[in-house]
């Protein structure tokens, strides 16, 4: 995948669901969840259930606002993307990630956060602070 084609795609997307202009895409009623479903149609997915976004959503939302900046979304939509795609394949060398590729909202969720913190991410310099996003209980990742 081209990086630059995929990220100019993702923003593409991202300016159609903030209508308004206002940087600021919401949980509560649906941009969030409609950029994420059309970021995964562009790419001919079946994107994930509003379960298994939210999982992951609550891990970018750490003042839970129910709202994303501009870059929070994108990496949101990433995270799920590369879960989806690493954990939808059996045989795919994944380094130090156990993923089942069941697609449940545990697993996604898991697959998220181990990507959100695998070095060279798009969320690798937020590392730290991700860390003391997970909920409490979660395993520690890596």
């Amino acid at each position: 995948v081209d990086r630059a084609a995929h990220a100019a795609m993702m923003m593409e997307e991202y300016r159609r669901a903030d209508r308004e202009r206002t940087g600021i895409l919401t949980w509560g009623d649906g941009e969030i969840r409609d950029f994420v479903a059309a970021v995964f149609r562009r790419l001919a997915l079946v994107p994930p259930t509003e379960t298994q976004m939210y999982a992951i959503y609550t891990v970018f939302d750490s003042d839970r606002s129910m709202r994303l900046e501009a870059r929070e979304c994108l990496c949101l939509a990433d995270a799920l993307l590369r879960a989806t795609l690493i954990g939808g394949r059996d045989g795919v060398d994944t380094g130090s990630f156990e993923l089942s590729g069941t697609g449940s909202d545990t697993d996604i969720a898991s697959s998220s956060a181990q990507l959100a913190e695998r070095p060279g991410s798009a969320r690798s310099s937020r590392s730290a602070a991700s860390r003391s996003l997970l909920p409490p209980g979660s395993a520690r990742l890596g």
